[in-house]
């Protein structure tokens, strides 16, 4: 995953701690990185499935209906039982 840190502002991740995305600040950035993914893949470099990424682990816990629930729970229960 190749993103902005403006993608991630707001979200409370250090993007460091996700192996499979690069940060990209500028246009050449972006394409260094481009670059350095299929240069990765022409030389066999294994890519992770997608759902075992450090990002979709993230997202997963940030943002599946679990995560709502326990959201929505941690607001609701203490206005329900005052």
């Amino acid at each position: 995953l190749i993103t902005t840190p403006a993608a991630f502002r707001g979200m409370s991740v250090d993007l460091r701690t996700l192996a499979n995305v690069a940060v990209a600040e500028r246009a050449e950035d972006f394409a260094t990185a481009l670059r350095d993914i299929h240069a990765r893949l022409q030389a066999g470099g294994a890519e992770s499935s997608r759902a075992t990424t450090d990002s979709r682990r993230y997202y997963d816990e940030a943002f599946s209906n679990d995560a709502y629930a326990r959201a929505l729970a941690k607001i609701t229960v203490p206005m329900v039982c005052g």
